[in-house]
């Protein structure tokens, strides 16, 4: 029987901080500069007014071309929860952030969640019935320069012009932005 004494513990303990910090260091997913000239031009686009940050009034309109409409208050502890300053605004820095933060999160194996936000954000429902018109989902793909041609959506469009959630999850799953 081994004796476990306190430098035993203080050693693997020691392991275990270095390979828990070790495993947080590697969720933090820094941006490669195309990923970062990307976003800068996806920033230019939510910066309507070309202030150089993106305050309550232009996420409000953001949401609402994506068909999500939100309260100014649900607006403002969104922003309220990235923005580092604290002046009601989302400046490009803050934007980076959290633009790392969906990056790791789209390497961890819980991709079904942003495939969730993306269709919630374009008007799909909660209970994933039902579907988002086609036309927003073209206007995200230009925006985001993301892959997509047109015979590819008109393809998993119905005859409404309406995508349901297990096209839509395919469509995303095989296009990423063109960085």
């Amino acid at each position: 029987m081994a004796v476990v004494t306190q430098s035993t513990c203080d050693i693997r303990d020691r392991r275990e901080f270095c390979s828990s910090l070790f495993r947080w260091n590697q969720s933090i997913m820094p941006l490669t500069q195309a990923e970062i000239e990307y976003c800068r031009r996806a920033y230019r686009v939510f910066d309507k007014d070309g202030s150089g940050v993106i305050d309550a009034w232009e996420l409000k309109a953001i949401l609402q071309e994506l068909g999500n409409s939100r309260t100014e208050e649900e607006v403002r502890l969104m922003i309220q929860q990235v923005d580092d300053s604290a002046k009601g605004e989302i400046n490009f820095a803050d934007y980076l952030k959290v633009i790392e933060q969906y990056k790791a999160k789209a390497k961890s194996p819980d991709e079904d969640t942003e495939t969730l936000e993306a269709w919630l954000a374009l008007g799909g429902s909660e209970d994933m019935s039902g579907g988002i018109e086609l036309t927003k989902v073209k206007t995200l793909a230009e925006e985001f320069e993301l892959s997509m041609d047109e015979r590819e959506l008109s393809a998993v469009a119905d005859d409404g012009g309406q995508i349901n959630y297990k096209n839509f999850k395919i469509l995303m799953a095989n296009n990423t932005p063109s960085i």
